[in-house]
């Protein structure tokens, strides 16, 4: 196992923006010291866009933000964190700048085209008059020329073509000068654009409408956000992008990193042995403590070769949630799903379609540069050789859409065997939805996957891997659009189960399958990070607990769901003959109301606002009535006056709140269970910003909104000076049991340090009339153990018992004859680190009302 010069014992991320600078976050560290955080988790540092929220449109990667504090501010950041034994771990963007006039890289490409040494850093396929194509004209280019909407104008720099608040600097050609002084003397308007024209036509760019030229344009992004340039990742770029992070690391200001879209680089496996290798100061010297930013796609692993210490989390962000689910009530959604919004209920042919829709719509142009590059490849194949572009292309589309992962890791020979069963499956696949190309589609799998490259010269070989890495940085943008941002958001059946990485078969987890994959996380990824909410997160941890409630009470929330639309029925208007919000809207939106709703009175003012947004946001993800590119006015502004009435509608606020209230406890008792299961199970834990107490966020930017701290660490006081078990279930709505849950946690995981980091996964039988409710497994390393229980299913458990919904399940009344069995070497003796109490097994047998007497979740600790 890789060893690693500092491992963190658990992490809390921190968004930091002009509002919340480093001198805030140096504020909250005696906070974060005293919840037991070891590694605060900032979002990136470097100098971003102005204005930016999130820090990840980076202008400059050698500065550090002077919006943040600048470099005096991080070391003081870093000097006090280091005092407190709290490290640093940085989230970097190796895969992107800005494509803005304040990046200098970006500045100097323009202004030097392809003899820029700038070139060496973008991913740009220079067309045949080496221009860049620049989609940023709101109308067509002699519209807007006539228009006199472009102007030139003295730059810090010299003279610059303007266009509102876009700035494009001049080169220093001949025909440039030429142009300008021509611009400079004209005197009548007609001359004045005759000019502008010509000096355009000198630049190394070419300014096109949106529309029409997202379809041409020639640099590689960051998805399909044409302000955000992909790098190449090599040479210069990787300096560029590194040097300032190596000089943090030496210095001991940074202790760890999280690389951002690792899948957008040409080779991940490669820039990991290199960013490694560029941050030891010698051979001898360990690695960094590395995670990467990965969604693994159904049973699909981490590639061992990697050298990172796992994923971001997004693998456990889904199996916890899913073995929180009840499959049976899962399927009973997706009938109600066929029953009110019958044209999305087919989750697989929904994701099918958007996967095409979004290659057609946002990387048309990606897809045309791949399809010219495999036909100079087919050209001299006899295997492609008569294939016209109009097969290639719909042969590359094809087999993209039925690509099951992001994407595939073809660096040359010899191919894995994951990668090459990954690729024929898909070809199968795609012949069997368009056997009009087959002979295309098994042209694409011999280039692919190097068939004949061994007889191949250098160039041809080259071409073949050139391809490949192209279409593999081509199919993670189109998998995630297609599915976390447009399938996601069409698909109303249960919105816990659309997170990042999600997918229908991780939401029906079994308990079987989450030991499973524990076990294998325990064996092979035991530093990888554990995640519940991030900020990518389309609904935080306490929003997706609430909602996966619903799995396990089909039935009530088809009657109840009949209701709410009853109720709000006078509110639905007719936009283009269809009701707004139709059946499949209404779910979605309903269920953000039951998962949202706040638990403090004061949060109730801006609610309303917070939920408009979200609903007109979540429309246009779902491009169905109306899109980012497509705005759809009349039917956004009948969404949010839908929602706005909601909050008049004394009968629809009526006959939500009792069944909103009762989901609520339930959610908490699954999302005190998913905390627990962060903190204990393999893996190193990492919150949210705010998330140890209630979050009941949305969507970004909703869960950028500012955190009160005070109030925070007033509550943890509040929990050292008088908390019961008791009293904090008492009193749940406050946050305190969440927040005391984590603290304590994390203070055990502290103090048996090893045991959590290195030991075994064990899973745990459990029998009984409430087995099916109950998640238990030990950690165990030498003489430590740890016994870890959770329930499940809650709501399911409380109507067996007799009960109404909304019952706290405690002691011998819930879990009657329920026990786990335990290992022979197991101990009988038992400490409780959060209710506090000694509990004993006999006969290798541990009751559950023993266990759970006091409080829901339990923690146990002994010596064998």
């Amino acid at each position: 196992m890789t060893s690693y010069r500092r491992v963190p014992l658990a992490t809390y991320r921190l968004q930091l923006n002009a509002d919340f600078t480093f001198d805030d976050a140096r504020a909250q560290l005696d906070y974060l010291a005293a919840l037991g955080v070891s590694e605060i988790y900032l979002s990136p540092i470097m100098e971003a866009v102005a204005g930016s929220s999130h820090g990840y449109d980076v202008i400059d990667p050698t500065r550090i933000s002077a919006a943040l504090g600048g470099a005096d501010g991080f070391e003081q950041l870093a000097t006090e964190a280091r005092d407190r034994d709290i490290g640093i771990l940085l989230d970097i963007v190796p895969n992107h700048l800005a494509a803005s006039p304040d990046n200098p890289s970006w500045r100097a490409l323009l202004a030097e085209g392809p003899e820029s040494d700038a070139a060496a850093i973008f991913d740009v396929t220079w067309d045949e008059d080496g221009k860049l194509t620049l989609p940023i004209l709101g109308e067509h280019y002699p519209q807007v020329l006539q228009r006199d909407e472009l102007g030139v104008a003295a730059g810090s720099d010299g003279h610059e073509v303007t266009y509102y608040d876009h700035r494009f600097p001049l080169n220093a050609s001949d025909a440039s000068r030429a142009a300008l002084a021509a611009w400079e003397s004209a005197v009548s308007g007609d001359e004045r654009r005759a000019a502008l024209d010509r000096l355009l036509a000198a630049q190394h760019y070419r300014l096109m409408y949106w529309r029409t030229g997202s379809r041409e344009i020639n640099y590689r992004r960051f998805f399909d956000i044409n302000d955000l340039a992909a790098v190449t990742g090599d040479g210069a770029a990787f300096e560029l992008i590194h040097a300032r992070v190596r000089r943090l690391v030496e210095a001991g200001q940074v202790t760890g990193l999280r690389i951002d879209h690792i899948d957008g680089l040409r080779d991940p496996a490669g820039y990991l042995h290199r960013l490694q290798e560029y941050l030891r100061q010698s051979p001898a010297d360990d690695a960094v403590y590395t995670v990467v930013e990965k969604i693994l796609s159904g049973d699909e692993e981490l590639r061992a070769s990697w050298e990172t210490a796992g994923t971001t989390g997004y693998d456990f962000l889904n199996m916890s949630s899913g073995v929180l689910t009840s499959s049976a009530g899962l399927q009973q959604l997706v009938a109600m799903t066929r029953h009110y919004a019958a044209e999305v209920a087919d989750f697989s042919g929904l994701l099918y379609r958007a996967k095409h829709e979004v290659i057609e719509q946002l990387f048309a142009a990606d897809s045309a540069r791949l399809t010219r590059s495999l036909r100079q490849i087919a050209r001299h194949d006899r295997y492609g050789r008569d294939l016209i572009d109009a097969e290639l292309d719909a042969a590359i589309r094809e087999l993209t859409v039925c690509l099951p992962v992001y994407r595939t890791y073809i660096a040359g020979s010899p191919l894995t065997h994951t990668d090459r069963n990954l690729v024929e499956n898909a070809i199968a696949e795609a012949v069997a939805h368009r056997p009009d190309l087959e002979v295309a589609l098994d042209f694409l799998r011999r280039v692919i996957l190097l068939d004949g490259g061994e007889g191949l010269e250098e160039p041809a070989l080259h071409r073949r891997l050139d391809f490949t890495a192209a279409w593999q940085q081509f199919s993670g943008p189109v998998m995630a659009k297609g599915l976390e941002d447009t399938t996601l958001y069409r698909d109303p059946t249960l919105l816990s189960a659309n997170a990042v990485g999600g997918e229908r078969e991780i939401a029906e987890t079994t308990v079987a399958d989450f030991h499973a994959w524990a076990a294998r996380r325990a064996e092979h990824w035991p530093l990888a990070m554990n995640a519940t909410s991030t900020h990518d997160s389309k609904r935080s941890e306490d929003v997706r607990t609430r909602i996966a409630v619903l799995s396990e009470i089909p039935d009530e929330w088809d009657t109840e769901f009949e209701r709410l639309r009853e109720a709000s029925a006078a509110d639905v208007r007719s936009v283009d003959g269809q009701p707004a919000p139709d059946g499949r809207a209404a779910l979605m939106l309903f269920q953000t109301l039951i998962g949202s709703w706040p638990l403090d009175p004061g949060e109730l003012s801006e609610y309303p606002g917070r939920v408009q947004a979200y609903a007109v946001k979540a429309e246009r993800e779902a491009k169905l009535r109306t899109s980012w590119i497509d705005q759809h006015a009349v039917y956004e502004e009948a969404l949010q006056a839908f929602v706005a009435g909601l909050f008049r509608n004394e009968r629809f606020l009526e006959q939500l709140q009792p069944f909103r209230e009762q989901i609520a406890v339930h959610g908490m008792l699954n999302s005190l269970s998913a905390t627990l299961l962060k903190i204990t199970a393999p893996g190193i834990p990492d919150t949210y910003q705010g998330a140890e107490c209630w979050d009941f966020s949305l969507v970004d930017p909703d869960n950028r909104r500012p955190v009160d701290y005070a109030a925070r660490h007033a509550l943890l006081r509040q929990i050292d000076a008088d908390a019961t078990p008791g009293r904090l279930l008492q009193d749940w709505q406050s946050g305190a049991v969440k927040l005391f849950l984590l603290r304590q946690a994390l203070k055990m995981r502290s103090a048996r340090r090893d045991l959590f980091e290195h030991g075994s996964y064990i899973p745990l039988e459990v029998a009984g009339e409430r087995s099916d409710h109950i998640l238990a497994f030990a950690r165990q390393r030498e003489s430590a153990w740890a016994l870890v229980i959770v329930p499940r299913l809650t709501a399911r458990l409380t109507q067996a018992n007799g009960r109404e919904l909304g019952r706290i399940p405690l002691g011998d009344e819930s879990w009657h004859d329920t026990a786990i069995r335990l290992p022979a070497n197991a101990p009988s003796i038992w400490q409780d680190a959060l209710a506090n109490n000694r509990i004993e097994s006999a006969a290798n047998r541990l009751r559950i009302a023993d266990a759970l007497a006091d409080f829901p979740v339990a923690l146990l600790t002994g010596e064998a």
